[in-house]
């Protein structure tokens, strides 16, 4: 290799380390605020690299200082750092399909406004792109990067796209990306709202191993191995609505049979119930014991399918579901150490509230792709 071609390799490595470093650092800094030291500890950096690269961050406004603690020994006081959360905003969009939450979010995912809007009228979006676009007008003097819009799948996140999800009918086929982007002259990123949930859950601490589900109307899901979320060709993420508990079983909206989610969602599992109740709240609340352990027994077999094909150790529960928790959690435990191949403990936890934390975690879309380039 010629001597330029060289020192060209050798910038573009610097500036990759540089890159990487410092993602490394704010992803820290995202879950808990950090001295130098711990910086230093976590990361393998020296503590000279650590006051270099966080020195420039402070300038940038992406870091803040905190206040020192009081300390009893003799020595300097280490500093603690955080993400500023002043330094980026974004606009979320968590979409159900009773309608949508629209919220501002700042940097450390705390939401300065919310409004939610309905959405009346197949493949209209202009009731939503003028809900963002009031947010955006409430926030003028905020420096706004971008929208997240979480919504359930299957849908195509690379194109922006939303696929044919069961009970979400009108938007089948309909190009989120593109259509709020010309709208709001803002770039905009699409993900399945569960993966979404769990992207958040990973990057504000917590298993590294885990499956997030979400059951209400339906049952989506996220699974995070070795510190990643699981994703395959053209940003396909793990549908375990869709994996089948009964070969024979009921029809379902995606062309199988037997899914997960048409035993395991709320509206399912209300229709066994011959219409004695409206609600899972209302299921919980009486106490109906067969129900609740039909409920554990149809997500324990989801949930056992995956810890065969990924060790997990962490279930998340989130959505509706996580009414009455104890009950159904405890029931779900038993049979998945019972039947499971891998004997290793899983933990049962409710997940971050999606009615509070949707919103940060379809925001935290766009702040991720923000620290992938920073």
């Amino acid at each position: 290799m010629q001597k330029g071609n060289e020192n060209a390799a050798r910038a573009r490595n610097a500036e990759y380390n540089k890159r990487v470093n410092r993602l490394s650092i704010l992803k820290i800094l995202k879950r808990k605020p950090a001295s130098r030291i711990e910086l230093s500890s976590e990361t393998g950096l020296t503590r000279a690299a650590i006051t270099l690269i966080t020195r420039e961050m402070l300038s940038e406004g992406l870091i803040a200082e905190g206040e020192t603690a009081p300390r009893a020994k003799k020595g300097k006081t280490p500093i603690p750092l955080s993400v500023n959360p002043e330094a980026f905003y974004a606009v979320g969009v968590y979409w159900t399909r009773t309608g949508a939450e629209i919220g501002l979010s700042d940097f450390s995912g705390n939401i300065l406004s919310r409004k939610t809007v309905s959405l009346p009228v197949a493949g209209d979006l202009q009731p939503l792109a003028d809900g963002i676009r009031a947010r955006l007008r409430m926030h003028a003097d905020k420096s706004i990067i971008g929208i997240g819009v979480s919504a359930p799948g299957p849908l195509d996140a690379e194109n922006g796209v939303i696929l044919h999800p069961p009970y979400f009918d009108k938007w089948r086929n309909t190009p989120v990306t593109k259509t709020l982007t010309d709208a709001l002259s803002l770039p905009v990123y699409l993900e399945k709202d569960a993966y979404a949930l769990a992207k958040y859950h990973l990057e504000t601490g917590g298993s590294r191993d885990f499956l997030l589900l979400l059951v209400d109307s339906g049952v989506g899901s996220g699974v995070v191995t070795g510190g990643k979320l699981l994703i395959s060709a053209n940003q396909y993420t793990s549908e375990l609505g869709h994996i089948s508990i009964r070969f024979d079983g009921k029809k379902c909206a995606c062309g199988n049979r037997g899914c997960l989610e048409k035993y395991a969602s709320i509206p399912n599992l209300l229709e066994e119930s011959g219409g004695r109740y409206k609600s899972w709240n209302e299921i919980i609340d009486n106490g109906d014991d067969q129900l609740i352990e039909r409920e554990a027994e149809y997500l324990s077999a989801g949930i056992i399918t995956i810890k065969n094909l990924v060790n997990i150790d962490t279930v998340y529960l989130a959505g509706h579901i996580k009414y009455g928790f104890e009950l159904l959690s405890e029931k779900m435990q038993k049979i998945i150490r019972e039947r499971s191949m891998l004997k290793s403990p899983v933990s049962i936890l409710p997940s971050f509230s999606a009615s509070e934390f949707g919103v940060s975690a379809a925001a935290n879309l766009v702040f991720s792709k923000l620290l992938e380039n920073l």
